[in-house]
């Protein structure tokens, strides 16, 4: 009786961990939501390479566009100050002390 109820909670479990798996978003849905106007552009880029011959190429495309939405840049007048700050370190680095 007791081996029943143990195989009847591994398979509950297990159907469990499968339903809230297929129920997740992929990373690639993600990155492809988050991208915006460029969305476009990205399923392009997956579109050329679905069907090459060399399966690595389409894989690596779509972990480049999966990880994409960790990876940024900054632009305008922040990164200009931050710029700055970061020469002026380099040229005068005891003047930046963060605490004694």
């Amino acid at each position: 009786m007791k081996d029943r109820k143990r195989i009847a909670l591994v398979y509950f479990v297990c159907i469990c961990i499968i339903a809230i798996m297929a129920s997740c978003e992929s990373n690639l849905d993600i990155a492809l939501k988050d991208a915006g106007k460029n969305r476009q552009e990205l399923e392009k880029v997956l579109n050329h390479f679905k069907d090459d011959p060399n399966h690595l190429k389409y894989k690596a495309a779509k972990f480049l566009i999966e990880n994409m939405p960790y990876h940024y840049s900054m632009y305008g007048d922040c990164m200009k100050q931050y710029s700055l700050a970061y020469e002026k370190m380099a040229h005068e680095p005891f003047g930046f002390c963060d605490s004694f």
